[in-house]
């Protein structure tokens, strides 16, 4: 479940984390979804074949599915509220950057920053410390960094977990 009591629907293929559907409002629907992709998964050729064998099983349960990107800015997602999210999956962990960024634009300039620092850093500690600069120019709050046990929450900008 996600912070809002929403649902998401991933799975990894190729070594990529992939998010097919974000902010699904029952935990029934994103399990028949979720079942659906593992279906697919084992006939498809790859994440794209799979998104477009998924759409009448998406449509049938009301579930819009992740707008694919590809690309130095591919790393960002729609909200369910109309904000945006920026991940990153680094050593086989999704990392969210931001959440509840304001504009498709904002997410779109720190999902390239990202991406960039990526390719430069060690990790995602040092891609957090060097995305400072550029999410306070674009005033984005980035997510508080937690380590141990119960690491996988985050703080949204509205307060909200």
């Amino acid at each position: 479940a996600n912070s809002n009591g929403s649902f998401s629907v991933r799975k990894s293929i190729d070594g990529k984390q992939i998010c097919f559907a974000c902010s699904v409002s029952s935990e029934r629907k994103a399990k028949q979804l979720g079942k659906e992709v593992e279906r697919l998964a084992s006939q498809c050729a790859g994440a794209d074949d799979i998104f477009r064998k998924l759409k009448p099983k998406a449509k049938a349960l009301s579930i819009q599915l992740v707008e694919q990107r590809n690309g130095p800015a591919c790393n960002y997602s729609a909200n369910s509220n109309g904000s945006f999210s920026v991940r990153k999956s680094i050593d086989g962990k999704q990392i969210c950057f931001a959440c509840s960024v304001s504009s498709e634009r904002k997410a779109k300039q720190l999902g390239k920053e990202v991406e960039r620092l990526a390719s430069q850093c060690a990790g995602a500690d040092d891609i957090f410390r060097k995305l400072k600069p550029k999410a306070k120019a674009l005033s984005i709050q980035l997510v508080e960094q937690r380590n141990g046990p119960a690491c996988n929450y985050s703080a949204n900008s509205n307060g909200s977990f």
